[in-house]
């Protein structure tokens, strides 16, 4: 039976193997109710993240945009280029840029650039903003006020309790004692100072507390005090007020972190920012320009349609077959002309909004209502090299740079000395019953061994015992240590010899490029007013066959070759509107020829009348800065002799310097170039401006304080037909206020941002 029943139980524990071996397993709990709301499938999803911001009117208002389709009236915004620029610098937080304002288009092939993604792409990483500066300053790691705060002050303290119960391997017969009791209270105060000079400054206060059950006491329980001071000084490597500034405390090869190196960190990011500012207002005033040329060549395209037009109903049932379809082709061609040029105004009319941080459509139309100057302007090459060597930014962000590897080439060559240190200390000691208190009797009687009155009067209060000054202590000596060989104190010099040697060639290439740079400068500028000149004359030409060609067949002269001048008509009809868009593009690229000779030359901000400057701090800031000047005012001066650092740079820098560097100026007005002047239409194409004093084609420069525009505008300029569009828009009505494109939430000048302090 027992045999049976075993082969029974064989038998289901091998069923039972089997089917769970076949079966995926459960966790059995016992707590398990059933609810897995809390269970979540997927381990990676797409999630919204929880953050409010305050969204821009010009983004949650934007109207519909400007299409071919969408080409309503519109209220005309007359914009000077100075009131384009102010708007741009004081909603210009984030840098942003506009592709493709390389080249005016001269034709329906050509588009101006559109809105470009770069800023969308690149993310909060990428982007340049006004914030820049700030941040690097305000860096807990490598900030100007991070570097200084290794140098501040540091007060230290702790206090420790501890119990100590321990049997001991002795006996005492008399006092059966062989336990060892013990109460502790440790208190420690410390204030520690770095020099300017690479030493070190310690005062420390010691309390100290102890009961225990030692028979030989002269108190059960009493109090030690002490005060110390300690300096340490090295004479070696790490001496010197200009390593401690270059390199910072506790640095070693290949990692300075000083506040010089933090200072020239910071003028680099400065540099950067006016580098980006510079940018913003070139590409504005290229946008502006170029709007200002589509809206000529917009008339262009509108008078061929309407000449084209007036061909077309002008034909009569004497004329030939072929003209009426020939004119009719004419004029939906220069209609497709126009509307393609009506699309590039309104996508130039856009970017130049997105460069000015404004609404992309508000019902408005920009329309530039400065003119293009057509003076001739020439600049004396031998100035404009020597600012463009003094004034352009990247020279001077390289100049940063090499400054700052001479400076890392200072720290590395200290390391190659031993470290010798100067190290004194200097103690006094107190002990007593109490801490404080010293108003206890003289004698106290004790039992066990010392029975009977001890003199302790001395020892009542540890202070007390302390400001008596019987008991003094002093240390004085000096630590040496040195590294065998010095292998990557050798390596750290000769790695920072390579990079002042690469940053030095690097700076020489650079001049080398700007000086190519502006060279092609100045040749694109002479190109482009022989092209004006050219085109002029091209234009006179165009003009000229068209009056000719008209009264022929108006007259009907030469019947026999009627035909033949209708085809020479249509002809000089393309011609003319050719030579007029030519001739405008030539016009806008000249301006925007002057304003690359400043770009180059390092001027164009001052061109443009702004001037960086640092915004406005609070008042607290101010009241803590003259309070800390009287403090400097009434300490000490410690002259370091040797010790004293090197200048690092020369002063501020000269954002008006351009008066030394004054181009010179042709005649105000534009005659056509030509080696036959006799053979030319005697009338004006172009009207001559107002008389006035020629003046430099740089702007006065002034403080941009919120974007202020100036007033001053370029002379001497070239004066143009008034335009009106009624496909577009009709002008506002007189005495209409022009509204401004500042917006309430624009606070801050185009300067180095300091709200992030």
């Amino acid at each position: 039976m027992n045999r049976l029943a075993r082969l029974i139980g064989w038998q289901m524990c091998s069923v039972a193997l089997v089917v769970t071996g076949c079966m995926p397993t459960r966790p059995f709990y016992f707590g398990d109710d059933g609810d897995l709301s809390h269970y979540e499938g997927p381990a990676t999803r797409l999630d919204e993240p929880d953050v409010e911001t305050d969204r821009i009117g010009d983004v949650e208002y934007a109207d519909e945009p400007l299409t071919l389709r969408n080409a309503a009236e519109r209220e005309i915004w007359e914009v000077s280029l100075q009131e384009a620029v102010q708007t741009a610098l004081a909603n210009s937080k984030v840098v942003r840029t506009v592709g493709g304002l390389g080249a005016f288009p001269i034709s329906s092939g050509q588009r101006a650039g559109a809105v470009q993604t770069g800023l969308t792409r690149a993310g909060a990483e990428g982007v340049q903003t006004t914030y820049a500066p700030s941040i690097i300053e305000t860096d807990p790691r490598f900030g100007t006020e991070a570097t200084l705060a290794a140098f501040d002050a540091q007060l230290a303290t702790s206090i420790f309790w501890q119990k100590n119960d321990r049997p001991q391997n002795f006996f005492i017969p008399d006092l059966q004692q062989s336990v060892f009791q013990q109460d502790l209270a440790q208190q420690t105060v410390e204030l520690s100072k770095r020099t300017g000079s690479g030493g070190q400054v310690f005062v420390r206060n010691h309390n100290n507390y102890e009961l225990n059950n030692n028979q030989s006491n002269l108190f059960t329980g009493a109090y030690t005090a002490d005060i110390e001071t300690e300096f340490r000084h090295p004479l070696l490597q790490g001496a010197g007020v200009q390593f401690n500034q270059i390199a910072g405390p506790n640095s070693i090869p290949g990692f300075y972190n000083g506040v010089v190196i933090a200072r020239l960190t910071h003028d680099v990011a400065l540099a950067d920012l006016e580098s980006n500012v510079r940018n913003i207002v070139s590409d504005v005033e290229q946008a502006y320009w170029r709007l200002s040329f589509l809206y000529r060549d917009l008339e262009s395209k509108k008078k061929g349609r309407d000449a084209a037009l007036v061909v077309w109903r002008s034909i009569r049932p004497d004329d030939p077959l072929y003209a009426e379809p020939r004119s009719r082709e004419q004029y939906f061609f220069f209609r497709t002309q126009m509307e393609d040029a009506l699309s590039e105004l309104f996508t130039a009319e856009n970017n130049l909004r997105y460069l000015m941080g404004i609404a992309s459509t508000d019902g408005r139309l920009i329309r530039p209502s400065d003119e293009p100057t057509t003076a001739r302007v020439a600049f004396d090459w031998h100035s404009v090299h020597q600012e463009m060597l003094a004034r352009q930014i990247e020279l001077r962000q390289q100049k940063y740079r090499v400054k700052a590897e001479e400076m890392r080439l200072i720290a590395a060559k200290n390391f190659l000395l031993p470290r010798l240190d100067l190290v004194g200390l200097y103690r006094w000691r107190g002990f007593g019953e109490s801490l404080l208190d010293g108003q206890r009797e003289d004698t106290v009687a004790r039992p066990g061994p010392n029975r009977g009155a001890n003199p302790i009067s001395r020892f009542n209060s540890a202070y007390q015992t302390l400001t008596q000054g019987d008991y003094q202590e002093w240390q004085m000596g000096a630590q040496f240590s040195m590294p065998i060989g010095f292998r990557r104190e050798m390596a750290g010099v000769r790695n920072q010899e390579l990079n002042l040697a690469r940053d030095r060639a690097v700076l020489q290439e650079m001049e080398l490029e700007f000086s190519h740079q502006l060279s092609e400068a100045i040749r694109n500028l002479d190109r482009e007013y022989a092209a004006m000149q050219t085109n002029l004359n091209r234009l006179i030409a165009s003009n000229a066959e068209i009056e000719v060609l008209e009264t022929r067949i108006a007259g009907g002269l030469d019947a026999s070759q009627e035909g033949r001048n209708f085809d020479l008509l249509f002809q000089a009809q393309r011609r003319q509107v050719e030579a007029e868009t030519a001739f405008y593009s030539a016009v806008g690229r000249y301006n925007v020829a002057i304003a690359g000779v400043h770009y180059r030359k390092g001027s164009l901000l001052e061109y443009n009348g702004v001037t960086l400057a640092e915004g406005p701090w609070a008042d607290k800031a101010y009241f803590d800065a003259y309070r800390r000047a009287q403090e400097r005012d009434a300490g000490w001066m410690i002259d370091y002799g040797f010790s004293r650092p090197n200048p690092y740079i020369r002063g501020p820098v000269d954002q008006n310097g351009s008066s030394n560097f004054l181009p010179q100026l042709g005649e105000p007005t534009l005659e056509p170039a030509t080696t036959t002047p006799g053979d030319l239409p005697s009338e004006e194409v172009i009207p001559a401006p107002a008389a006035e004093p020629v003046r430099s084609a740089s702007r006065d420069a002034r403080t941009l304080d919120l974007a202020e525009p100036v007033s001053e505008s370029r002379s001497p300029v070239m004066r143009a037909p008034v335009m009106n569009y009624e496909e577009i828009a009709s002008p506002a009505p007189a005495g209409t206020d022009r509204v401004t494109a500042k917006r309430s939430r624009v606070q801050h000048p185009a300067t180095v941002d300091r709200a992030a302090r």
